[in-house]
């Protein structure tokens, strides 16, 4: 017999999910923040950001983000407060990553 007839099948673990564990306070606290605002959230991002940063929620992937704040100036995201400084193109990331939250 050869190895390949020996070798015993793998089989996938069920459930098994891959990439980054979800934190569902984060999660919560960005979803409620949000959600306070109804569908006009996006011309509230600073009292949103300054609710979260008053709830301690954690930036996630956003930290140590550099963020273009204008005139060629870029910054480091350490706070929620931070990110409503980004200008242009990252604004509208930031806002397209923020809507997933509005479900």
């Amino acid at each position: 017999m050869s190895a390949s007839e020996n070798a015993v099948p793998r089989i996938p673990k069920a459930g098994k999910k891959r990439g980054r564990r979800s934190n569902p306070a984060r999660r919560d606290a960005i979803r409620g923040a949000i959600n306070t605002h109804g569908d006009a959230w996006r011309e509230h991002l600073g009292e949103i950001f300054d609710e979260l940063d008053s709830q301690k929620a954690p930036l996630g992937d956003f930290q140590g983000m550099k963020i273009d704040v204008g005139e060629g100036e870029k910054t480091t995201v350490w706070t929620w407060a931070d990110l409503g400084l980004a200008e242009g193109n990252q604004r509208k990331q930031i806002i397209d990553t923020l809507r997933k939250y509005t479900d």
